[in-house]
C-alpha cells in the first residue's frame, strides 16, 4: 500500500500500524498531522519504533511556517532517507558551525520543499549524503547552507 498526500495519514495508532505492516524499503509515508514539537516526537517515536527506512512526505502537515527538526532530538531521524517539508513551511532555520539544522538524519539523502523561501545559514553543512535539493521558491540561501556537501551535483 503506497500513501500518498490525497490518503495521508492523520493518527498516530494508524502511522505506527502502517510501519509495523509496510514492507517496501524505503516506506512510502505521507502523514497529515500538526507538526507541533509534541507532534513531531511522536511521528520520530513511530519512526524510530518501526526500524524500517522511511521517505517521509510532511507536505500535508500543518502548524509551521519554518520547519526546525529540533536538533535536540535524535530518535528517529536516522531511519529518514528522504523528506517533503510541510507546505506551510518557508524557512529553514540557522545551523551553527559545529552542527546542521538537519543533525541525525545520517542518511537523508533527499529534500524538497515547495514554500520553502529562505534556508538559513548551515542548514545542510556538511552533509555528505545528500544528493538532492529541490526548493523552487527559495530566494535566499544563506553562508555554508550546503558547504561541503560533496555528494550533491554541481
Amino acid at each position: 500500500m503506497t500513501v500518498t498526500v490525497e490518503t495521508a495519514l492523520t493518527d498516530m495508532e494508524d502511522i505506527a500500524d502502517y510501519l509495523a505492516a509496510a514492507t517496501a524499503n524505503p516506506v512510502p509515508l505521507a502523514v497529515k498531522i500538526t507538526l507541533d514539537p509534541a507532534g513531531w516526537q511522536a511521528l520520530l517515536a513511530a519512526i524510530d519504533h518501526a526500524g524500517k527506512s522511511v521517505a517521509l512526505d510532511l507536505s500535508a502537515c500543518t502548524g509551521v511556517t519554518e520547519f526546525d527538526p529540533d536538533s535536540s532530538i535524535s530518535t528517529g531521524k536516522n531511519k529518514i532517507v528522504s523528506l517533503v517539508l510541510p507546505g506551510t513551511a518557508e524557512r529553514i532555520p540557522a545551523g551553527t558551525i559545529y552542527y546542521t539544522t538537519f543533525v541525525y538524519f545520517a542518511h537523508l539523502a533527499e529534500v524538497s520543499g515547495t514554500g520553502i523561501t529562505d534556508i538559513s545559514f548551515s542548514g545542510f553543512r556538511n552533509w555528505d549524503p545528500l544528493t538532492s535539493v529541490t526548493f523552487p521558491a527559495a530566494t535566499h540561501i544563506g553562508n555554508d547552507a550546503f558547504w561541503d556537501c560533496g555528494a550533491l551535483p554541481r
